[in-house]
């Protein structure tokens, strides 16, 4: 056998083993899911999570592991359930990744825990966003689990969803750019001033480290 016919059994042979291997692999897929057809309108947002009335603000050495792992479990597949499907389907191939995961989902859920403790308004929008988010991945798995003709209407339905939180988070980047931008202002301010009276600044600085008690009657 010539090298040239040599090159082409090995060819062949290569081809053959890589059509069995995808017909391998399609025959373990599963059927598409079915899609509820596309609404016009505000798209909805997933329920709610269930959160506790009172929040909960133990520190992670409180909370046993199995716990801290099913908060995790919950708290991805309520607000990332695209991640929680692909962690869940690799979970025996990649336990690593699976069990990272859940741990930055506890995190998370804790973090947010503290910040509805703390300031339940800004909670309240960070949640908001998690569930826009939460929407926008249940519609692109969707979209990957449905048939060629069900895409269109979820593309639509994702792309409006995309337009809505890029206008929320536009929104709130500007809003810290004013904040930031005042915040310069008053600095810039502050520093002009202190350099001005930087004779009168340094003087009572010095006094009041000598221990003057009269420079503090000043005020």
């Amino acid at each position: 056998m010539t090298s040239r016919n040599r090159f082409f059994v090995v060819v062949e042979t290569g081809l053959s083993l890589l059509v069995v291997a995808v017909l391998a692999v399609r025959a373990q897929e599963k059927p598409p899911v079915p899609v509820a057809p596309a609404t016009s309108g505000t798209l909805a947002l997933p329920a709610p999570f269930k959160w506790a009335d009172t929040p909960d603000t133990r520190p992670a050495g409180q909370i046993p592991q199995p716990e801290q792992e099913k908060i995790g479990l919950e708290f991805v597949r309520a607000y990332h359930p695209l991640r929680a499907f692909e962690i869940e389907r690799n979970k025996s191939r990649n336990p690593a990744e699976f069990y990272q995961t859940l741990r930055e989902g506890f995190e998370q859920r804790m973090d947010l825990e503290r910040l509805r403790a703390d300031n339940s308004e800004a909670f309240a929008h960070a949640e908001q966003m998690l569930r826009l988010d939460a929407r926008c991945e249940q519609l692109a798995l969707d979209y990957r689990r449905a048939e060629l003709d069900k895409r269109p209407p979820l593309e639509a339905q994702l792309k409006e969803l995309v337009n809505q939180i890029f206008e929320v988070r536009q929104g709130d980047m500007e809003e810290r750019l004013k904040n930031l931008e005042q915040e310069y202002l008053n600095l810039k301010n502050t520093v002009e001033k202190r350099r001005k009276n930087k004779d009168r600044v340094v003087e009572i600085r010095a006094l009041q480290l000598m221990g003057d008690e009269d420079i503090f009657q000043m005020w």
